[in-house]
């Protein structure tokens, strides 16, 4: 059985990209939401039929998701 893909962390921060599309960085001491990107709503991207199972790429200061919406299937954020 093929393992799930674990979200990327720094010593203080998770970020996590969920089934639908939602990409969303947390306080890796409290939990805490610090902000959050729905992808589908503010990016026109697309929840495919078996929803999303990839995880974020950390490059320095920029997170690198798939997006899937036309013109656009890789998104940075910083």
């Amino acid at each position: 059985m093929a393992r799930a893909p674990r979200p990327p962390w720094t010593a203080i921060r998770f970020i996590l990209l969920g089934a639908f599309q939602v990409l969303s960085c947390l306080d890796a001491a409290m939990g805490k939401v610090l902000w959050q990107h729905d992808l589908v709503k503010e990016f026109n991207g697309n929840v495919i039929k078996w929803n999303n199972a990839a995880s974020p790429i950390i490059d320095g200061d920029l997170i690198f998701v798939n997006a899937g919406g036309p013109g656009q299937s890789l998104l940075a954020f910083n």
